[in-house]
C-alpha cells in the first residue's frame, strides 16, 4: 500500500497469488489494485519453472505444491517488514487450484482462500472430460504456459546470466514435460488414463485437509 507514490509504513495482511502465466503480464498475473488500495500487500509468484522462476514446470507436482506452503510461510514471517503475519490467497483457474493444494498443507499464517473457478478432478475436469481427451483445450494451454515462460525475466537487465539460465531451463522443459505429456496421451500411454499422475494433481484428493475459511467461485 502506498500514499502519494510512497510505501505506507507499518505491517499489513498479505495476499499471495501464484501463477504459471508470468507475473509480469498484466491480467495474467492476477494483480489486484482493489485489495492493495485497501491495505493489503499482494505477493505475486511465478510458479517453479515459469515466468522468472528457476527450475522445471510440472503442473501441480508434489514439489510445486510444497512451494506454495513455503511461499505462504515466507510471507507470514516476521522477517518480512511489511507483513503482519496473516496471509490469504486469491487467484483464478491455476491460481485457484494451487490455493487448495497450499491450504491442504496447513502452512503457518494462512487465514483464508478465494479460489475462482478451480478444478476438482484433474482427469475428469480437464484431460478426459466426458471420457475423451480434451484436445480443444490442453494443447493450447500447454502452449500458453510455454510461450509466457520464454519471455525475458524482469531482472534480465540486472542479471543477464541468471536470466539466460532460466530461459534455457524453461525451453528444455517444453520437450521434457509439455510435449512429452501430450504425445504420451495421444499415443494411449499412461497420461491418456486416470492414475497416480492425475490423482496427485486433483484437489479433491486433499480437500478434506483444507481448514481455513474458503470462498469458492464457480463458473
Amino acid at each position: 500500500p502506498a500514499r502519494d507514490g510512497r510505501p505506507v509504513p507499518g505491517r499489513f495482511p498479505v495476499i499471495v497469488t501464484m501463477t504459471p502465466y508470468n507475473k509480469s503480464l498484466p491480467g495474467a498475473n492476477m494483480a489486484s489494485d482493489h485489495l492493495v488500495r485497501r491495505g493489503y500487500v499482494q505477493v505475486i509468484v511465478d510458479v517453479r519453472g515459469t515466468g522468472g522462476s528457476q527450475g522445471r514446470w510440472e503442473a501441480f507436482s508434489a514439489r510445486e505444491q510444497r512451494d506454495g506452503a513455503e511461499v505462504v510461510a515466507w510471507a507470514a514471517s516476521r522477517e518480512r517488514p511489511w507483513s503482519d503475519g496473516r496471509v490469504g490467497m486469491v487467484g483464478a483457474s491455476y491460481g485457484a487450484i494451487n490455493q487448495l493444494f497450499t491450504a491442504a498443507q496447513r502452512p503457518r499464517g494462512l487465514k483464508a482462500l478465494f479460489p475462482v473457478v478451480p478444478m476438482g478432478d484433474a482427469y475428469r475436469d480437464v484431460i478426459g472430460t466426458g471420457g475423451q481427451l480434451g484436445l480443444g483445450f490442453v494443447p493450447m494451454w500447454l502452449a500458453a504456459v510455454s510461450v509466457t515462460g520464454l519471455l525475458p525475466p524482469t531482472y534480465a537487465g540486472a542479471d543477464p546470466a541468471r536470466a539466460a539460465q532460466v530461459l534455457r531451463e524453461h525451453f528444455g522443459n517444453i520437450a521434457d514435460f509439455q510435449i512429452a505429456m501430450l504425445l504420451d496421451a495421444l499415443a494411449g500411454g499412461d497420461k491418456a488414463f486416470d492414475g497416480p499422475f492425475y490423482r496427485t494433481r486433483s484437489p479433491l484428493e486433499v480437500i478434506d485437509r483444507v481448514d481455513v475459511p474458503t470462498f469458492i467461485v464457480g463458473g
